[in-house]
């Protein structure tokens, strides 16, 4: 059965592919571009090599050989970004707590961080060395978490990396804790860094009551990577994983009819995302209001965007003038007295 969205990455595929971008580092961000809605392109060059990294906010990043067609003019955030970081130095990427969160580390004149959220919808989030919120795609503005212009951005809580087998030890026994028959695959699930499709695949040939045993097979599980797409019966890709599964037709809810190993994780993603069995999105019913203040929000925020490049240009331009005071406070002053002369011959 076709999938109604195309299925997401999680925090496991995020630390593969974040694995094959870091081939890139030590080279500069060449351009960015942002190729359609919450769609970005940054084009990476490392000693002649070209690296595309592609980010469907809240879906997909990885490295990618089919890229899309680039817009003739940039987006106001794109315009932005190019302002910061264009040709800066590559010095790293790295994944947050094996989280669905992945950062840049960038120099240019100063070091910034580049914060891609894949979770919920997504966001891309400019931020200085300390922390401190530049620019957002989208700002948050919620009880429990605030992402905002010159705010300091929030980094989500770490919960058990699935490679440290003593910190997943310790998550199951504080679920066994609230269990008396033994650790619930569910609990445990919550307190590991690990999709849930990923955890129950494991845990159905695991034995989650001796928690040292089990701990040692999840890290031999996720460490043994197999870059994997599954097809249905009309050859559509019906879903990917970035290792070896126990049970692909449970984790894809669906059997698969084949299924191809690729030697890298990118090529597996660019085949998954390029050939995938969609039945099309779930339609819902329009609420007009509703679409009209998003129009308007989506509005505000490019206007906001274009309000902080003109800003800054500005900015440029004032502290240009105030290094050279003296040289145009003279200007001014010559200007005067030749106005003056002109005015007296004329009479």
């Amino acid at each position: 059965m076709a999938r109604q969205q195309p299925q997401k990455m999680s925090n496991l595929d995020y630390h593969y592919a974040v694995r094959e971008l870091a081939q890139a580092v030590g080279g500069r961000l060449e351009q960015i571009y942002e190729i359609e809605d919450g769609v970005f392109r940054f084009r990476l060059g490392n000693k002649g090599e070209k690296t595309d990294l592609v980010a469907t906010l809240g879906t997909r990043l990885s490295a990618s050989k089919m890229i899309p067609e680039s817009p003739m003019q940039p987006t106001s955030f794109a315009s932005l970004l190019r302002k910061r970081l264009a040709n800066a130095v590559f010095e790293g990427i790295s994944q947050v707590s094996l989280d669905r969160l992945v950062v840049m580390q960038l120099r240019k004149e100063e070091a910034c961080l580049l914060y891609f959220e894949m979770f919920a919808k997504g966001n891309l989030v400019l931020c200085s060395e300390d922390g401190r919120i530049i620019a957002a795609y989208h700002e948050q503005r919620e009880a429990k978490r605030v992402v905002a212009r010159g705010g300091q951005y929030p980094v989500p809580a770490a919960t058990a990396s699935p490679f440290d087998a003593a910190a997943v030890e310790k998550a199951l026994e504080a679920a066994a804790d609230k269990a008396p028959g033994g650790a619930d695959a569910k609990d445990a699930a919550k307190k590991i860094a690990l999709a849930p499709a990923y955890f129950d695949d494991f845990s159905k040939g695991a034995d989650l009551s001796d928690a040292k045993k089990a701990a040692k097979a999840l890290t031999k599980y996720v460490s043994e990577p197999e870059f994997v797409v599954y097809y249905g019966a009309e050859g559509g890709a019906t879903g990917f994983s970035a290792i070896k599964l126990n049970d692909p037709t449970a984790y894809l809810k669906s059997e698969p009819v084949s299924s191809k190993v690729f030697d890298t994780f990118s090529d597996a993603l660019d085949e998954y995302y390029s050939k995938a069995a969609i039945s099309g999105p779930v339609k819902k019913a329009k609420n007009a209001k509703l679409e009209k203040l998003l129009k308007q929000k989506e509005i505000q925020e490019k206007s906001i965007a274009e309000a902080l490049v003109a800003a800054e240009g500005l900015q440029d331009f004032g502290d240009a003038i105030y290094l050279h005071y003296d040289k145009v406070e003279d200007a001014i002053e010559k200007a005067k007295k030749e106005r003056k002369n002109k005015i007296e011959i004329e009479v």
